[in-house]
């Protein structure tokens, strides 16, 4: 999904994802980043919650790396939906059944 165009992707993944343990940090898929990401940048009211749906684990070292995150860098939103659209493309591209044989 991810098309390595969020500048500040790899910050994001140093500082806010420092609160989990080695191996949770390695299990984690490009696509999960950046829906951790996303949920980052969320509306405090839902932020958690999109959290969560993506990664069990949020606790006060990950909140607070977050905090300071999002003071510190914008939300690339455009990059952000760039690589959706990449990934939707690509996937209805995929799926798509073969043109049919040229007649001879």
């Amino acid at each position: 999904m991810y098309t390595n165009n969020i500048k500040h992707l790899i910050d994001f993944c140093l500082q806010c994802l420092d609160g989990l343990n080695i191996k949770a940090r390695q299990e984690l898929w490009q696509a999960q980043i950046l829906q951790l990401y996303i949920s980052c940048f969320q509306h405090e009211s839902i932020r958690d919650l999109c959290w969560r749906a993506v990664l069990l684990v949020l606790n006060h070292t990950i909140q607070h790396a977050c905090v300071l995150f999002r003071e510190k860098y914008v939300y690339e939103v455009e990059a952000v939906v760039r690589s959706v659209i990449h990934c939707h493309v690509n996937q209805a591209l995929a799926a798509a059944p073969a043109p049919p044989p040229a007649a001879p």
